[in-house]
């Protein structure tokens, strides 16, 4: 008979909801300050399963296998009241009794409505795990084998623990303890009122409308930005994202996975000229964005690389110079920049077209060569024509006045220079020994000087002329006599090649 009332598969289930609670427990307690919304998700639904059993006039059977131990299934609702209460019921369709013996022994089928609330001993909203008491009213009717028919009122109470598993779904644990209002359900009227203890493992889903102000899928409760804009992207928390965090929402960030400025919209700029370096030309180096990030020193909308004068302002045809003779060739490239000349020339004037510049020709109104300095080269004729006018002047001791005796000959000089204006001599001074050799310098210097301007009172153009003083370094004759030394106070003429 006893294997009749007691089944042990229910044996095996006590067992197993025993461990269950233990690990369950343990877990919690290592997630016990995790984030739970319960507030944002009002209500929720649950099925639940467990094992009753029985205390009264024939025995005690709590937490005991031995005796009888019988199963039941439900479904349950709660409601959120505040952070640490909550509203629940539950109806319950399970069996109930107890054996000891063949006359010692009752089975029934039980229906069983109840209706609590919970206490929890931490925030409902901002914790996983979540002990708790609890307490109420609730009904039951039974019909059975050695059980009378009939409905029962009863007060439940007792302990438990919920644990949330995520938004949507819990796992609870309890055990209620339920004092009726009757004592013969069992057959027997000897004592105290019948009791009864549930053990019940449950599964809850949360559902209710979560508040999403900003509609950007995270709940106003978890949500650090409540007021994002519509469209923008948001992390976990609900605020915009910025993916490369420089400080601009990818959303307005032109460059949403590489750090930039918030000149060129979240782009970079490493020359910090507010031009993103994708747009820039001269990304390293500041510049204008007239020119595209490049730089211009000088202003003359010519970027620097470009501009031939990168410190003068010039202008753009002229690749940033300038033309001051106006010839077509820049300045900077121009050898004669403030007289017209030739592209040939280097922009200098060459009036014979001997290819010799103006500047450096020594004969500019007559075609030369440029090795002769553009005069035209020398030949015998012009050298021995050049030799029989005159080759030197002699000079009083300690005198620099020339004498007449000579204008004769420098008269005939100076026509020859004039007739043939490719000629240009060199008009050597000298001196005795006799004096210190700086005064000597000057006294020969003041001779070739002084023949010079009489030559250039002729006519002859004092440019194709040049006088020098050699002072006593350069004798005709050793200075050992009177005769010598008036040979050495001299000037001699060389045409010049």
């Amino acid at each position: 008979m006893k294997s009749y009332l007691c089944n042990p598969s229910l044996k095996i289930i006590a067992t197993i909801m025993k461990k269950l609670l233990l690990n369950v427990l343990v877990f919690s307690l290592l997630c016990l300050n995790s984030f739970a919304q319960t507030v944002e998700r009002a209500n929720s639904i649950g099925l639940l399963g467990g094992v009753s059993q029985y205390n009264g006039d024939l025995g005690q059977g709590f937490y005991a296998s031995d005796q009888a131990t019988y199963a039941h299934i439900g479904i349950s609702y709660s409601r959120y009241i505040t952070s640490k209460a909550d509203f629940s019921t539950n109806v319950t369709y399970g069996s109930l009794g107890y054996i000891e013996s063949a006359n010692k022994r009752f089975r029934a089928e039980q229906i069983q409505w109840n209706a609590h609330v919970r206490l929890y001993a931490f925030n409902q909203d901002t914790h996983k795990f979540l002990p708790y008491l609890h307490g109420g009213i609730g009904f039951q009717y039974l019909q059975g084998e050695r059980t009378p028919e009939g409905t029962d009122f009863f007060v439940p109470f007792g302990a438990g623990i919920r644990y949330r598993i995520n938004e949507l779904f819990n796992v609870q644990l309890q055990e209620t303890f339920m004092y009726t209002d009757h004592d013969t359900r069992d057959y027997e009227a000897r004592s105290n009122n019948d009791s009864y203890l549930m053990h019940s493992l449950s599964l809850t889903m949360n559902f209710g409308k979560v508040k999403d102000t900003d509609n950007d899928g995270v709940p106003d409760k978890k949500d650090k930005c409540p007021n994002t804009p519509a469209g923008v992207k948001v992390d976990m928390n609900g605020c915009p994202l910025d993916r490369d965090g420089d400080g601009i929402l990818d959303a307005d960030d032109k460059c949403p996975d590489i750090k930039g400025t918030i000149a060129t919209k979240g782009c970079p700029d490493q020359d910090n000229d507010g031009i993103a370096d994708a747009d820039d030309k001269c990304p390293e180096v500041a510049g204008t964005l007239e020119l595209q990030g490049c730089p211009d020193r000088d202003g003359d909308g010519v970027t620097d690389a470009e501009d031939k004068c990168p410190d003068i302002k010039g202008v753009k045809e002229l690749l940033g110079c300038i033309d001051t003779d106006g010839d077509g060739i820049i300045d900077p490239s121009d050898n004669c920049p403030t007289v017209p000349g030739s592209i040939k020339m280097s922009g200098c004037p060459d009036k014979d077209g001997d290819l010799v510049a103006d500047q450096d020709d020594n004969c500019p109104e007559v075609a030369g060569s440029i090795t002769n300095k553009g005069c035209p080269e020398l030949t015998e004729a012009d050298i021995k024509l050049f030799n029989k006018t005159i080759k030197i002047v002699y000079f009083e001791t300690g005198k620099d006045i020339i004498r007449k005796s000579y204008n004769g000959n420098l008269d005939k000089l100076a026509a020859l220079l004039k007739k043939n204006n490719n000629y240009r001599i060199i008009i050597n001074g000298n001196t005795d020994n006799v004096g210190d050799t700086a005064n000597n310098v000057t006294l020969s210097q003041k001779r070739a000087d002084a023949v010079k301007a009489y030559l250039e009172s002729k006519g002859v153009d004092a440019s194709r002329m040049n006088s020098v003083g050699n002072g006593d370094s350069k004798p005709a004759e050793p200075n050992t006599t009177d005769s010598n030394k008036a040979k050495n106070r001299r000037v001699e003429f060389n045409l010049a090649k």
